[in-house]
């Protein structure tokens, strides 16, 4: 993912959505942005951080409405990508800002079941698509550990998108 630093000066605080909770790590840097931060998650995942709603839903059913700042890190690929950028896309207000990845063809869960793996150039296609305008992209490939602490080989794609009004 691309890190917020590399667009904090896009960052105005209000209400921010962190699809794929996981540690809440992100949600705290969130709000340490100033944002008011929800997140969502189908697992129960523990203790949630103070000042911070949690969802335990599927993010596909979570209802995307009325975010300034909306982040998907390393879950979208989890679900149907496809369908959740545009959701990404219509619930984000105007001058919002979203930062999510996707898991590129040769990434080495490629074939699981339930899980999207795109093209660079399918994702860029898709995305121009909807409201949003590419601010930020990039790939990065490589093996690295899974949250298990597996090695895998990994294929990222990493967009900041913005909506204009």
């Amino acid at each position: 993912m691309i890190p917020l630093t590399k667009f904090q000066h896009l960052l105005k605080g209000g209400r921010a959505l962190d699809l794929g909770a996981g540690d809440f790590q992100l949600a705290k840097k969130l709000q340490e942005l100033g944002y008011k931060v929800d997140t969502v998650d189908i697992k129960d995942i523990g203790p949630v951080l103070n000042g911070v709603k949690f969802f335990r839903q599927d993010i596909l059913t979570f209802d995307i409405n009325g975010y300034d700042l909306i982040v998907a890190k390393n879950s979208l690929p989890f679900t149907d990508s496809r369908t959740m950028i545009k959701k990404i896309a219509e619930g984000l207000n105007n001058n919002g800002i979203t930062s999510f990845t996707l898991f590129g063809q040769r990434d080495d869960w490629n074939g699981r079941a339930g899980m999207t793996f795109v093209d660079y150039g399918e994702a860029i296609r898709f995305i121009k698509k909807t409201s949003l305008v590419i601010y930020r992209q990039s790939t990065e490939e490589g093996y690295g550990p899974t949250k298990t602490g597996d090695i895998k080989y990994w294929h990222i794609h990493s967009f900041v998108c913005t909506k204009p009004v």
